[in-house]
């Protein structure tokens, strides 16, 4: 499975150190932070069948969970 950039949605081809799938181009950028939108705690980037998805730091009381390119996806409508 491909996965994208959280930074800005190109083809990721490392991790940085919170495990975050980044690209040649933002390897060097800080790691990127987002809270959820259900509780507002910190939301971390686990790996699964499907590619990485941001997951809430906060489960398993709050399960809220979205794909990276979603969170991208998301971000380039506002």
């Amino acid at each position: 499975m491909t996965d994208y950039c959280v930074h800005c949605g190109r083809i990721a081809v490392a991790f940085n150190d919170l495990n975050q799938p980044v690209c040649p181009v933002c390897r060097s950028k800080a790691p990127k932070e987002i809270s959820c939108d259900i509780c507002s705690a910190m939301m971390i980037v686990k790996q699964g069948k499907f590619g990485s998805f941001w997951a809430c730091s906060g489960y398993p009381q709050c399960n809220n969970s979205m794909s990276v390119k979603k969170q991208l996806m998301k971000n380039w409508k506002k």
